[in-house]
């Protein structure tokens, strides 16, 4: 499974990037962890920022723990083990908050003044102050 995944990685990012690998993360974390934690560490998907790595070792681990809360319930009963799957649910929302913050921490700290959106705009710092402000205050600036 493990090579498995660790092509996969490389083709999902390659072919649909950090949406691709945070997905695939957590569709293969449901089954098993460690073939995603491993193939991150060993650096076979390039070209992350390093939220987008902790994000993608933090949500395939809180669906695995979604998917043991569901095993809870279903093979103890709702009264023997409402207590153990409540606390692993707890534990795979705080992991996607987590993921979601090194996401926007990272994200917003790749991009000029903070703007997470900025990055995958066209527009050049030029165009966007003369965009972005009347004519009359940038006019030095054009001529």
């Amino acid at each position: 499974m493990f090579v498995i995944v660790t092509i996969a990685s490389s083709w999902v990012r390659t072919s649909f990037g950090q949406r691709g690998v945070l997905s695939l993360a957590a569709v293969v974390g449901a089954a098993d962890v460690d073939p995603v934690v491993l193939g991150l560490a060993q650096g076979r998907v390039t070209e992350l920022s390093a939220g987008t790595l902790a994000a993608a070792i933090l949500i395939p681990a809180a669906s695995n723990n979604a998917l043991k809360a569901s095993y809870a319930v279903l093979f103890g009963g709702l009264t023997g083990r409402c207590r153990s799957a409540a606390i692993l649910l707890c534990l795979a929302q705080l992991g996607l908050v987590v993921a979601a913050v090194y996401l926007r921490i990272f994200s917003a700290a790749k991009s000029p003044h903070g703007d997470p959106h900025a990055r995958d705009s066209p527009l050049t710092p030029q165009s966007q102050i003369s965009l972005g402000a009347p004519a009359a205050e940038h006019a030095h600036e054009r001529s």
